[in-house]
């Protein structure tokens, strides 16, 4: 019974990390199709960004995307280059560069939302309503079980993990 339960584990575990590559995957190729004019870790970036009033530090923002910050900051060059970001000092830490979202980032989000309702709605298609309700509850129940792990800096600390527009 024990080896069940290990599988169990071992099977949730790679099921929830082949599904989020392939949805992510999928979102990759609707963003590029849509002419949005942001790679997948742009959008991240964005989607990010478009959920935080005032903006982020950068190093806020590198935590909340689970990434090393010289990768982002050459992301920000990028985006910031295109219009969609704008990099300002922050008020409360002048050793810090608070990312804000531009016109032209705000002008995108309706975009982003678009392709990712298709995306999640092709990633959903024959699957009753009831049972999405309920994964969500489970996945929310897990992450709010798996919290306190990264309050104690092992990982992000985003509240909140949806999209825009999701």
């Amino acid at each position: 019974m024990a080896g069940d339960e290990f599988q169990f584990e071992r099977r949730f575990g790679w099921l929830m990390h082949d599904v989020q590559r392939l949805v992510q995957r999928n979102w990759a190729r609707a963003l590029k199709a849509s002419g949005v004019g942001l790679s997948e870790p742009q959008a991240r970036i964005l989607a990010n960004l478009w959920r935080q009033e005032g903006g982020l530090t950068q190093t806020q923002l590198a935590t909340e995307l689970d990434m090393e910050k010289a990768p982002l900051g050459r992301l920000l060059d990028r985006m910031e280059d295109g219009g969609y970001v704008e990099r300002h000092p922050d008020p409360t830490d002048r050793r810090a560069r608070r990312v804000i979202i531009s016109k032209q980032g705000m002008a995108a989000i309706p975009n982003m939302q678009r392709v990712t309702r298709q995306v999640f709605a092709e990633a959903f298609e024959g699957v009753p309503a009831h049972k999405i309700d309920v994964m969500l509850d489970v996945l929310d129940s897990l992450k709010s079980n798996l919290s306190p792990v990264e309050a104690d800096g092992d990982g992000p600390t985003s509240k909140n993990s949806s999209e825009p527009g999701e």
